[in-house]
């Protein structure tokens, strides 16, 4: 067997960070909220437990929340990084990942299409 070959351009970070994905037709209806398992500047993978609406194509609306301090001993913000995604993967059922209790999760892939923007949210 040949060793796959790491093609990506940006290096994938393992950060848990939540996430919610929202549908781009109609005025923002949600279709799930999780946590990361990584991050990188073109795009995002996540497990959920919903993977039903997730499908290869979908355009979405990506929200990532940061927690942020803008200066020591000031107040925790949240930085909300905000913008339009594409569904690249969705993982088969023979390739699940299962939860602590044995719950089947689906991992979904997300590519950005275009940078993130920023916007703070005061907490």
């Amino acid at each position: 067997m040949t060793p796959q070959v790491d093609r990506r351009i940006n290096p994938r970070l393992k950060l848990s960070y939540p996430i919610r994905i929202l549908r781009e037709e109609g005025p923002g209806r949600p279709i799930g909220h999780t946590v990361t398992q990584n991050l990188s500047a073109r795009g995002a993978y996540f497990s959920t437990f919903h993977g039903e609406p997730y499908q290869e194509g979908l355009t979405v609306t990506v929200v990532v929340s940061v927690p942020h301090r803008l200066a020591t001993g000031t107040k925790e913000v949240t930085l909300d990084l905000r913008g339009e995604g594409r569904v690249v993967r969705v993982e088969s059922p023979a390739n699940r990942i299962f939860g602590e209790d044995g719950v089947s999760m689906t991992g979904v892939a997300i590519e950005f299409v275009e940078p993130l923007s920023f916007h703070y949210c005061w907490v």
